[in-house]
This record gives structure tokens, sequence and C-alpha cells, in this order.
């Protein structure tokens, strides 16, 4: 999703205009911020008051979209998610009904009507032509996998300045899933084995998941994670 959303007709995702409006909305206000306080360090101090009261009357209900935008899109949809797939993992009979879904959500089904998805691009001879959208956006952004993307993204952060974040630890907990599925897989397929090659995948994996639980007992030990911890969530998770 994000740039060239337009050019995809209605069968493709489409994300809600009110979702754009107030994410734009929200960097447009921090750089608003970021511009007063520049000058409030220049010393022009009844110019920043003045600017930061028009900026304080302009998104003074910020805070109120913030909460609805988490609300009805972010929280919201990763409990539709989990409850969605841990129905499959419940009830086998509906896995098979969304078997092809799930691999379309994920990406793995890709092929893309080239004449109905096509977006005009300049070729390296200055010449215009029309390009397939998927070819597009993986020359945009090195990458298709759907769970890559989200991974990539979703375990970004500033590690110089925040070296206990609590990404550690979500990378602790995907690894120990990772080797929990591997170590089934290889049981399954070298169960028996006279070189003990399930054994040796077991380990390799395991050493995945003893340097994951290494750096993540950065964050798990800090205290930051003791002020989460008593911490009360605004959403519990009762699903």
């Amino acid at each position: 999703m994000g740039k060239g959303i337009k050019d995809l007709d209605n069968e493709s995702y489409s994300l809600p205009s009110k979702m754009w409006i107030y994410l734009n909305k929200e960097l447009q206000y921090r750089r608003d911020m970021e511009k007063a306080n520049n000058i409030k360090k220049e010393g022009r101090i009844e110019e920043f008051e003045k600017l930061q009261k028009e900026i304080e009357d302009k998104y003074k209900n910020l805070n109120v979209q913030r909460l609805r935008f988490l609300d009805q899109y972010i929280f919201r949809s990763m409990a539709n998610l989990i409850v969605f797939f841990e129905h499959l993992v419940k009830y086998p009979e509906l896995r098979d009904v969304f078997e092809t879904d799930v691999k379309e959500l994920f990406g793995y089904i890709t092929e893309l009507d080239k004449k109905t998805y096509t977006k005009e691009q300049e070729n390296s001879d200055g010449k215009v032509e029309k390009v397939p959208y998927f070819t597009i956006y993986c020359q945009e952004n090195g990458y298709n996998n759907i769970i890559r993307r989200f991974m990539l993204s979703l375990l970004y952060w500033d590690i110089y300045n925040d070296p206990n974040n609590f990404r550690l630890g979500l990378m602790r907990d995907i690894q120990y899933v990772i080797f929990q599925y591997m170590s089934t897989i290889a049981s399954r397929e070298f169960g028996g084995d006279i070189g003990g090659a399930d054994h040796i995948i077991n380990d390799d994996i395991g050493r995945a998941v003893s340097w994951t639980t290494l750096f993540g007992s950065r964050y798990s030990k800090s205290d930051q994670a003791k002020d989460d911890k008593i911490q009360k969530p605004k959403r519990p998770i009762l699903f």
C-alpha cells in the first residue's frame, strides 16, 4: 500500500482516506512544533508564543483523532487477524476454505493482469512505457512479501539511541515460535535418522533462540520493562 495506491482499481486493497488524513496531520503537527521550537531556541519568544497558540488551535482535536485511529484501525485489525488465524487452527475444516485467500493475503499469489494494473514509467531510454504495477512496487521497495514488509517495519527502531527497546523481546518471541515449528518439521523429516540430523537442526536453530534470548534480556531486565509492567493497558487483550 502507500504511494501509487490510487493507480489500482477497486478490486485491490484500499485504505480509508481518514487514516491517511490523520497520519498526515500527525506528521504535520510535529513538523510545525519543530519549527516553533527552533524559533524559541533563537530567542524569538513573542513569535514562538504566537505560533504555538496557532498550532494548539489548529490541532486541538488531534488527541481524540489519535485514539479513534488506534481503536478503529490498528488494535481492531490485530484482534481480527489473531482470532481469524486461531479459528483456522482450532477448526481445520475452515483451513481449506481460506487457504488460497491466506496465500494471497501474505503475497504468495502475485501475478497481476498486466493490462489492468499498469502505471506509466520512464525507461532507461527516456521513453514512457506502461509497466505492471507489481514490477514498479518491487523496484521502489526492494521486496514484495507481505510478512517480510511487516517484520522489517515492525522491528525497525533507533538502536543507537534506544539499545534496550522492547522489540528485542519481540525478536526473542518470534524466534522461539520459529524454533518450535522447525523442531517439529526436523523431527518429522529426519526422526530416527542415524546421523541425528534432526538434533543437528535443533541445535543450529537453538543457537538463534539463545542469541535472541540473550539480547531480549536487555529489555526484560531494563527499567523500561519494569515501568511497562506496572502500566494499565487502555485496550486490554480480552479476546
